[in-house]
Parts: C-alpha cells; sequence; structure tokens
C-alpha cells in the first residue's frame, strides 16, 4: 500500500482511506494488512488518466469508483440545463467531466442523481485532497467497461435501433468475472454492493433537455446509450426514469 506516488497506482488497485482521512492506494494481496492499520478501500480504480480539467484541480493521479451504489432515483426535470447536450456517441464517450458536471448542477433536491452522487459523503468521506463523489460521466463510464469489465473499444453485441444513440456489449460472464476479481476480494475489508452490477446506473451527460446517457447492465448485454427525441417518452435515458446512483471520485 502506499500514499501514492502515481507510478505505483494501477487499474484495479483500491482508492483507499485510513481513519484520519488520509487517502492511500492498496494493492488486492495489502488489503489484509492495510486493515489491520485502520486504512479501508473504498473504490475501485479504473483509470489512472485524468482530463485536463481535473489535472488543474490537482487530481492527477486517475479516477475511481465507489464500491456501492447510493441508493436509486430519477435525474431531474424536464429541462435545459447547463451542460453541454452530447448527441452523438462519440461525443457522450469523449466525456470525461463527470466532476465538472456534477458541479454545474449542484448537491440540490431538484436533482437528485446529483444530489446523491455527492451525498454519498455522508456514508463514505471522501479522502483529503479528492474531488469528492461525483456522478460519473459517458465517457467514464466507457473507461469503467474497458478497463474492468474487459469490454473492447468497439461494440460487439449487434443493436441497431434508429433513434437512438449507443454503444453495446456482450454481458458473457464480464461482470461476474468482474465482480469475482475486484469486488469480491474486496468485501471483507469496506463496504460493497453485491447487486452493484443491478439494472442501470445514471450517468452525468445530457443528451438532450429530456434524455441522459445510462449504463444498463443486463443478462446477456450491457450498453451506453440514450436518444435523441423532443418530448420524454420513458425511453432509455429519460430524466424521470428510475435508476442506481454510483458515484466517482478523481485524486
Amino acid at each position: 500500500m502506499s500514499i501514492f506516488t502515481g507510478s505505483s497506482i494501477a487499474v484495479g488497485d483500491y482508492y483507499s482511506m485510513a481513519a484520519n482521512g488520509q487517502a492511500y492506494v492498496v494493492k488486492m494481496a495489502d488489503l489484509a494488512s492495510a486493515k489491520n492499520k485502520s486504512i479501508s478501500p473504498i473504490a475501485l480504480i479504473f483509470s489512472t488518466k485524468t482530463s485536463s480539467l481535473d489535472q488543474g484541480h490537482g487530481w492527477t493521479h486517475g479516477y475511481a469508483i465507489s464500491l456501492s451504489k447510493n441508493g436509486s432515483s430519477v435525474w431531474g426535470p424536464y429541462i435545459d440545463t447547463n451542460l453541454e447536450n452530447k448527441i452523438t456517441i462519440e461525443a457522450a464517450l469523449a466525456d470525461k467531466e463527470g466532476y465538472t458536471n456534477t458541479s454545474l448542477i449542484g448537491e440540490v433536491l431538484s436533482y437528485p442523481a446529483f444530489y446523491n452522487a455527492i451525498g454519498y459523503r455522508k456514508k463514505v468521506s471522501p479522502p483529503y485532497g479528492s474531488s469528492g463523489w461525483f456522478l460519473p460521466s459517458a465517457g467514464q463510464i466507457y473507461d469503467y467497461c474497458m478497463n474492468i469489465l474487459g469490454c473492447p473499444a468497439e461494440q460487439d453485441y449487434p443493436w441497431n435501433v434508429a433513434g437512438e444513440i449507443y454503444i453495446f456489449y456482450k454481458n458473457d460472464g464480464r461482470t461476474t468475472n468482474a465482480y469475482n476479481t475486484y469486488y469480491a476480494p474486496a468485501a471483507n475489508y469496506g463496504t460493497v454492493d453485491t447487486s452493484i452490477f443491478g439494472g442501470r446506473w445514471w450517468t452525468s451527460t445530457e443528451c438532450n433537455k429530456y434524455y441522459l446517457y445510462e449504463f444498463g447492465i443486463e443478462y446477456n448485454r450491457m450498453y451506453i446509450r440514450s436518444v435523441n427525441r423532443d418530448t420524454g417518452a420513458g425511453d432509455f435515458g429519460d430524466k424521470q426514469k428510475t435508476y442506481s446512483i454510483v458515484p466517482a471520485i478523481a485524486f
């Protein structure tokens, strides 16, 4: 384990915290010894490259995603926000600004997805020097899919539906393997949600006033998708749908 130095950090390590609020990066093999020093894993590192904006905040080491959900909620109202609309899948997957997106909306009750993402601190205090918890962007979930779930950069599940914006992946054991590889080993040392891969997760990436990009997990497929329509019709990513909140953190 280390008070991170950069070169020691790898995807699949655990962003962890000591009782005094100090952040650590803990390798899987060191979880037991970390526990003896009151250092607990709080998030799974899925990327060791942060955006230029986040580097400007001093978070140069990586991104990690919480080991548990913080409930579920609607995203927010059918109104234009000050987020930049991403109306192609390429633009959505290039969005690595979950922290900035979350900051633009803020911790307000009228946007429950952001309120619950930021509010995860009431369950798990973010370590000193980190970004605090935020709602991850579609591009950050894309990195999570590639680096933790073992998905390729390109779609590998057949899907072609007019009006939808998406990338689809096979779920041929990918979530089971990821849980057994990364989540189960941490369960004895921190709070791990056994239903982490159930249902759909919100992202902070907006398509238009009615739709966001969601991350969906089903028994045979996974996807990041939205639709670009002029009315809310209960489709994928509809802001009034209820999806899970899985916060992320930059450090």
